[in-house]
């Protein structure tokens, strides 16, 4: 075909109209890409920013400091905006909280009975939340200094590690909030397993010191600024009596269990100064890392200008020189005897700070009896915080996964949390259905689950999310071939 048998517009480029709707919708759909991402991501930073900024933690009106909405983990707090005494402000965790009791029988309180008995007028506020780290601490920090405490009482170091998910995840996505919100909305939402450490995937130990080590610091700093002397207290734990959670091959000489297991042969023995090294090792190769290690209380007593060393002092009080269940509940919160120790500790501290006269009364405390008649402590508070640290061992006793004592032990005061017919008797028997499934029982298992129903509805609930959420309780029904729907055992393997 020559060229002029083509038509006028053979070979010309295509008029724009041709390609107009299309490169039209491509930048309708990336500009809306944008918009959706954009708004994604200020979504994303809006929710980070309320989750890392709940909002003041006092509120202040007709002359009272209150706790505001939104912070009722901590213990209740309501004081005059201006002291009329001398004003101690304790801050700290779950143990200072009075753990697994009420805040009315904790170490604050008893610090409170101490000073009052030694003739000093002064009021020991309690500012403290399970789970609340070093980090927690040092963000609250100047809204307690504001509350012109004349001094500063702070103990930190168990929840260092407590978000095991957190510090084990790598993929940057799980950070997300955005998606698991989505989820939450859509009903869809996975279950949110826990990690455990294993020897190949742990904890950076080095970094969580170093950021415990500044937080630490800049609490000191804050209240140096403010001209309030700050106590600073070694964190303190079971060690004698708690082996250790996760304690095979996470060393190359020598692992917790052996370490641990050492510590015992020396403790009978006699050794007790033997044992103590030996169980604090124990405690600081345990995989689980969730009682304050050396190297934490190292780098309190290296940051502070006021140190308490409860460590020490426990040790020395303790039946056989390495505290064990004479003095905890559990793996680190004190009975009333450990809780009335740490006020001590600290009541002698507060003698070297010339805050008032010296009393002549270091070392000196009311007895144990009067202090729990007192605080109002009854056999329901004791069958209640049975029944809690029953769970707790369970618990420690699921990620260990196999028998030992950890589980003998949980099942050893599940059972006493059973006898007391406390109307927590449905989560004992729940406790007590996965230590059966543990041992393998699962006829047992099916009985107590049974057993749990007809109690609490409660404890059931809770049960099924025991088995949603931890990857470490949904393998003890897999070894047993069983499986919970709705609170019910059913049968996966003849």
């Amino acid at each position: 075909m020559s060229g002029s048998d083509r038509g006028p517009d053979a070979g010309a480029p295509p008029a724009s109209g041709s390609r107009s709707v299309p490169a039209r919708v491509l930048r309708v759909l990336l500009a809306a890409a944008g918009a959706l991402l954009v708004a994604a991501l200020l979504a994303e930073a809006a929710m980070r920013l309320q989750e890392s900024d709940p909002g003041p933690l006092f509120a202040r009106e007709q002359g009272r400091v209150r706790l505001a909405p939104g912070h009722e983990a901590f213990v209740p707090v309501d004081v005059g905006q201006v002291a009329d005494r001398l004003r101690i402000a304790w801050v700290g965790a779950s143990t200072v909280a009075g753990v697994p009791y009420e805040p009315r029988l904790s170490p604050p309180r008893w610090l409170g009975l101490l000073l009052a008995r030694r003739g000093v007028q002064a009021e020991v506020v309690t500012i403290a939340a399970p789970g609340l780290d070093a980090g927690g601490m040092r963000h609250i920090l100047p809204e307690v200094l504001a509350l012109h405490p004349d001094a500063l009482v702070v103990a930190t170091g168990h929840n260092e590690y407590l978000a095991a998910t957190q510090l084990l995840r790598e993929r940057w996505w799980d950070e997300l909030r955005l998606p698991r919100l989505v989820e939450r909305w859509s009903g869809h939402a996975e279950p949110e397993d826990e990690t455990l450490p294993t020897p190949a995937h742990g904890f950076d130990r080095a970094a969580i010191t170093a950021r415990f080590r500044a937080d630490i610091h800049a609490m000191q700093a804050l209240a140096d600024g403010a001209g309030v002397p700050l106590l600073l207290c070694a964190e303190v734990s079971n060690l004698a009596d708690f082996p250790p959670v996760l304690g095979e091959d996470w060393a190359a000489e020598e692992d917790a269990d052996t370490a641990y297991a050492r510590g015992q042969s020396l403790l009978e023995a006699g050794d007790a100064a033997g044992a103590l090294a030996a169980l604090q090792r124990a405690r600081d190769l345990d995989g689980w890392p969730h009682r304050a290690s050396t190297e934490l209380n190292d780098a309190v007593a290296a940051e502070a200008r006021h140190f308490v060393a409860l460590d020490r002092l426990f040790a020395e009080q303790s039946a056989r020189g390495v505290p064990g269940f004479d003095l905890f509940a559990d793996h680190c919160h004190p009975t009333p005897a450990g809780q009335r120790l740490m006020a001590l500790g600290v009541a002698d501290a507060l003698e070297d700070l010339n805050l008032y006269p010296l009393t002549g009364r270091r070392g000196t405390a009311p007895p144990l009896e009067e202090g729990l008649t007192l605080f109002g402590a009854d056999e329901i508070m004791f069958a209640r915080a049975d029944a809690q640290v029953g769970r707790a061992f369970t618990g420690f006793a699921l990620m260990r996964g196999t028998p030992g004592p950890l589980a003998e032990t949980a099942r050893r005061i599940l059972q006493g949390a059973l006898a007391a017919a406390d109307n927590r008797a449905g989560e004992a028997y729940s406790s007590l259905a996965l230590l059966d499934l543990l041992d393998g029982d699962r006829l047992g298992a099916r009985d107590r689950i049974d057993a749990c129903r007809l109690q609490s509805e409660d404890a059931i609930e809770h049960l099924q999310h025991l088995y949603d959420s931890y990857p470490w309780v949904r393998a003890v029904f897999d070894r047993n071939g069983v499986r919970l729907r709705r609170g019910v055992l059913r049968v996966i393997v003849p």
